[in-house]
């Protein structure tokens, strides 16, 4: 009976001579087993069936016809004689409140970006 050799001791130098000491010695006991003659039952391959590419009763997929949900019906056209619709009271106070509001804010926008340009060229 053989005793396994568990002494893994390795040189402070490195590790190489270990690991190739060790690959000698599984190759040689692997090489003194006994190989099979015959394939097992499991080696055999299963039946594969084989993969259609083409299934000629399948019909050729044809394209549905195209829809565009962002096209809108066009509204009856508005003639001269329609009366226009008159603007809503609510309508005429939020322009009268929003105007002033967009008239400042345009007015800071103008003047972050003549300070920035300022500073760009060193004026």
């Amino acid at each position: 009976m053989r005793r396994a050799n568990n002494n893994v001791s390795v040189k402070p130098e490195g590790s190489g001579g270990f690991y190739r000491d060790e690959a000698a010695r599984l190759a040689s006991e692997a090489a003194r087993r006994p190989q099979p003659l015959e394939p097992t039952a499991a080696a055999v391959p299963a039946y594969v069936p084989p993969v259609l590419t083409v299934e000629p009763e399948r019909p050729l997929l044809a394209p549905e016809p195209a829809t565009n949900q962002n096209i809108k019906i066009p509204v009856a056209v508005v003639t001269d004689n329609d009366e226009r619709r008159s603007l809503g009271i609510a309508l005429v106070l939020a322009r009268a409140i929003l105007l002033p509001l967009y008239v400042v804010v345009g007015a800071v926008s103008l003047g972050i970006i003549g300070l920035f340009v300022k500073g760009l060229l060193g004026l």
